[in-house]
């Protein structure tokens, strides 16, 4: 279960207390089972608040990096291309048509559960899917 965004976070950069919150809701949902988190080498997942949270959380949470350079073994980027895909269709002239667009999109997938979970069955990706 995806820990919720705040609209704050979406249009900044995340920081790794941002990080720690999402991580810690997740916790809370699943607080009897050890979560392991395939993460990027995004600077986030790498800085020194994050890396010394998750110390202090190993018991129960693990991050497994991504190779660096490897887009390709990251279910998100699967996404991402799909949402280029749609974009490169509309005629988006600002912001708000844009946000409007890209939520569109994620409200048509997320009734989609299939391809949602072919987003984790790729051949490169297979690796995330407990499914």
């Amino acid at each position: 279960m995806a820990a919720p965004v705040s609209k704050a976070t979406t249009a900044a950069a995340v920081d790794p207390v941002d990080l720690s919150r999402g991580i810690a809701q997740a916790r809370a949902d699943f607080f009897d089972t050890k979560i392991h988190l395939v993460v990027d080498r995004h600077p986030v997942h790498r800085a020194r608040t994050t890396t010394a949270w998750m110390h202090t959380h190993r018991d129960r949470i693990e991050l497994h990096y991504l190779p660096a350079y490897a887009p390709h073994l990251n279910p998100d980027e699967l996404v991402n291309a799909d949402l280029k895909r749609v974009l490169a269709d509309e005629n988006i002239l600002n912001p708000d048509q844009m946000e409007l667009a890209v939520r569109s999109f994620f409200r048509r997938i997320q009734k989609l559960p299939g391809h949602v979970r072919g987003y984790f069955q790729a051949p490169h990706s297979i690796y995330a899917s407990t499914i």
